[in-house]
């Protein structure tokens, strides 16, 4: 999937650039690297005007030659059965990010994208998530933020208390109480 990361960075980078129609043809020709330097004029010279390849048209060609549709089939796959298992919160949101470009009509709403990020959640974050609903996709995830760092706050704090109680329970320092012993005369 690296040739689709490569097309986004181009894309972006065309955007900032301002680059518009052809150019942005012959700027990308340009970035091409190894076997995709050599896909290029071989594709070019196969066409009936080179000269003339849209923007859309390099993009979608460059796509279905470096993506194939199978290997998207299995990422959109990965994405729809995606489990936060031992990641961090931030782990799966990250996975989470990059494997919803190849399931984009199962996140294409808001409500879409919330859903799936909470099913994918462990059970624990879920269940206090669900109590509520959440306007956007930003403030869900912001929430699971903030459960995770309160989770892991209290399990260090449960931790805490249980390694004293096994050490006080160990020693056996409690304080004994001796009842003063009344002198008879």
């Amino acid at each position: 999937m690296d040739a689709d990361d490569w097309l986004q960075t181009i894309e972006s980078k065309l955007e900032t650039a301002h680059c518009v129609g052809h150019d942005r043809v012959l700027y990308a020709a340009h970035q091409l690297q190894g076997q995709a330097k050599d896909w290029w004029p071989a594709y070019t010279a196969a066409h009936p005007n080179g000269q003339a390849i849209t923007w859309q048209e390099f993009c979608q060609s460059f796509h279905s030659h470096y993506v194939p549709s199978s290997e998207i089939k299995v990422k959109s796959k990965e994405f729809l059965e995606l489990k936060q298992g031992s990641m961090s919160v931030r782990e799966y949101l990250t996975k989470f990010t990059q494997l919803s470009r190849y399931a984009s009509s199962d996140v294409d709403t808001d409500e879409k994208k919330q859903d799936y990020f909470r099913d994918g959640l462990n059970p624990g974050i879920c269940y206090a998530l669900s109590s509520n609903e959440y306007d956007t996709f930003q403030k869900l995830v912001d929430k699971a933020f903030t459960i995770e760092r309160e989770r892991k706050v209290l399990e260090a704090d449960r931790k805490r208390k249980m390694a004293f109680q096994g050490q006080s329970s160990g020693s056996n320092n409690r304080p004994r109480f001796n009842q003063p012993r009344h002198v008879v005369r």
